[in-house]
């Protein structure tokens, strides 16, 4: 509900394993916990790896990004809103990066 709110749709995504492969076809991974960026680094194949919790430009009590698997909508809600303001940010730094 939350999601097709803001005009992302869900029905087809399915999760799938992050294999070797895939973080090889990639150089850069995007996570929303430090303990799965930690197991990224260890595992190698990918070289960068970001906590998009680092991104959000306000004040913040953890890192990671809760996931709001069971929770109320308002917890969806903040999920959702702290989500779009890290990537905004993130899109901000990569446009940025790619610029010089």
């Amino acid at each position: 509900m939350a999601a097709s709110k803001r005009g992302v749709h869900l029905e087809a995504h399915r999760s799938r394993t992050l294999s070797a492969l895939l973080l090889a076809a990639h150089d850069m991974a995007i996570v929303v916990d430090p303990a799965m960026r930690r197991a990224l680094q260890a595992r190698g194949g990918v070289e960068r790896v970001f906590v998009l919790g680092d991104f959000d430009p306000d004040r913040i009590a953890s890192r990671a990004i809760r996931d709001p698997m069971g929770a109320s909508a308002d917890v969806f809600r903040t999920c959702y809103d702290r989500i779009d303001r890290c990537v905004a940010q993130l899109a901000d730094a990569l446009v940025s990066a790619t610029a010089t």
